[in-house]
């Protein structure tokens, strides 16, 4: 027998076609590339986390749903390469799974609602890169483009539930101020938010400056970070935002009931 001949054999080279393999990481459901975290029934049909969310059992087998993952495709997701999901939308992007959510969930094609649609009921769908445009067009006094701008809230002191949205358009960033002054309750509450780019969260905080009257003192001023808006049908991401009594930010007010107020984006990372 020669050992010598059988110890030099070499292991062959699995026959790995990609496209096959990426054609077994799409959920049967929305038919998108699964990706981490890839869920599972109790016989192993994978989904990813939005659809099986949705789902009461698996529509494959009928089996139940579980609490696993599947930490082996997930492994895999991350070190096969990926078109971004706007494809068909007009971006050519390709990344590896690691790095492709980040892209895309600031992706210039992905596809938009205005932001300020609660202002006035706007019905605008669109590109994320025809969003400046638009809101130039017909949010024009809603939109500012420099970091730092100062508010006047006419008629603060006049007992009325009021609800204000605002944009910034400021550091390739995209935030959104949210206002909810109800005298019923006596509370104000106020919240920045980051619209895109979780890659992008902790870079930015901003910085909320109460005046005394119309004047340029200072009655008050809190820094807080601005939030990744997870979901922007909310005005307000849930439990994050500055809160503060109604009748305290009254004292404050003008001789004409007015409330005057700045708003800073403020970077914190080069």
């Amino acid at each position: 027998m020669e050992t010598s001949s059988i110890l030099s054999l070499k292991k062959p080279e699995p026959n790995l076609n990609v496209s096959d393999v990426l054609c077994e990481l799409v959920c049967p459901v929305c038919l998108n590339y699964l990706y981490p975290p890839i869920k599972q029934c109790a016989t192993g049909h994978t989904y990813c986390e939005d659809c099986f969310q949705k789902l009461t059992r698996c529509p494959e087998c009928r089996a139940p749903k579980t609490e696993a993952r599947s930490f082996v495709l997930e492994r895999l997701y991350n070190k096969l390469t990926f078109p971004c999901k706007f494809y068909d939308e007009g971006c050519q992007v390709l990344a590896k799974g690691v790095n492709i959510k980040y892209h895309e969930d600031g992706c210039e094609y992905s596809m938009k609602r205005c932001p300020l649609r609660f202002n006035n009921n706007c019905k605008w769908q669109g590109k994320k890169l025809e969003l400046d445009l638009h809101c130039k067009k017909d949010h024009s006094t809603n939109i500012y483009f420099e970091s730092s701008q100062t508010f006047k809230c006419k008629d603060f002191c006049s007992n009325v539930h009021r609800k204000y949205y605002i944009l910034f358009s400021v550091f390739e960033e995209m935030f959104r101020c949210s206002m909810d002054i109800n005298e019923e309750k006596g509370l104000v509450r106020f919240g920045v938010y980051l619209m895109s780019k979780i890659r992008s969260l902790g870079k930015f905080v901003y910085q909320l400056t109460i005046k005394k009257g119309d004047t340029e003192l200072e009655a008050m001023s809190v820094k807080a970070p601005c939030i990744h808006l997870t979901d922007d049908a909310h005005r307000f991401e849930k439990d994050k935002y500055l809160i503060f009594k109604y009748n305290m930010l009254k004292e404050f007010c003008g001789e004409a009931g007015d409330l005057y107020y700045s708003v800073k984006i403020i970077p914190t990372a080069p």
